[in-house]
Parts: C-alpha cells; structure tokens; sequence
C-alpha cells in the first residue's frame, strides 16, 4: 500500500532533529507536572519555580538513576504509589480547606517530609531485606 502523504505535508526537520528537540520538551513536560507535588509541599512562589528549575535540570539523569534503582528496589514503585496518594490527599484537604472551610484539617510541611522520607525509607529497606532472604534461596538451590 502506498503513502497518502504528500512530501509537503512531511517534516522538514531530520530524524535525529526531532529526537533532540523532543528530550528537552518531554523534560519541561515532566517538570510541569510535579507543580502540584511542590504545591502540596509550600506555597512559597520561590521554592515552586526553583524546584521546578531544578527538576529540568536534572530530571533526565534522575529518570536513569530511578530505571535502575527499581530493578533493584523492586518495592520501591509501591513506595512511590504511597506517596502518591498522601501527596493527592493532602491537595485535596489543603483545597477543601481553602474553599469549603477552615475546619477541614490542613496538614503541615513538615508532616508531608517526615511522610515521603518515611515511606521512601520503608521501602527501600524491605526491598533490601527481601533480597537478602532471597538470595540464599539461590545459593542453597544451585546445582553441585
């Protein structure tokens, strides 16, 4: 079957073109979305922008450092699902009290780290402690 395409209607930038123009818009992309992760975190317009700043600076290198980390922390991706759904909470308490009433409960900054490092924390031990048992397991099963 033959291409539709007209050769106007293709693009003009080469292939390797679009792959460099496309990293550093993905990087921005990623970096947009964790606004509301930093907003649950401070309200301060400085620590927003200049975590945002930062996170498009080295968001490509944390990605790699990430991929490799999960194939050893295999508990790890739960961890973050936690942290996840606390950060989303305490957006919607901080909103609801913002809008609905003061009475609904906010939840402090410093509860929010104490939070994220502890679930981190957690994670990554028990990935850590899984592994030791798991690798006697191997150990006692291999042939002789």
């Amino acid at each position: 079957m033959a291409s539709t395409a007209s050769p106007n209607t293709q693009s003009k930038i080469p292939g390797p073109g679009r792959t460099r123009a496309a990293i550093p818009a993905a990087d921005l992309v990623f970096a947009v979305d964790s606004v509301p992760a930093v907003l649950a975190v401070s309200n301060d317009p400085f620590i927003v922008y200049s975590s945002n700043a930062f996170a498009i600076l080295g968001l490509r290198a944390l990605y790699f450092l990430l991929a490799g980390l999960l194939e050893r922390f295999h508990l790890l991706s739960k961890g973050l699902a936690v942290i996840l759904a606390f950060i989303g909470a305490k957006l919607a308490l901080q909103a609801a009290h913002e809008t609905i009433s003061t009475s609904v409960p906010e939840i402090p900054s410093l509860v929010s780290l104490s939070v994220i490092v502890t679930v981190l924390a957690v994670s990554v031990l028990l990935s850590l402690r899984h592994q030791a048992h798991a690798e006697p397991d191997l150990v006692d099963s291999a042939p002789r």
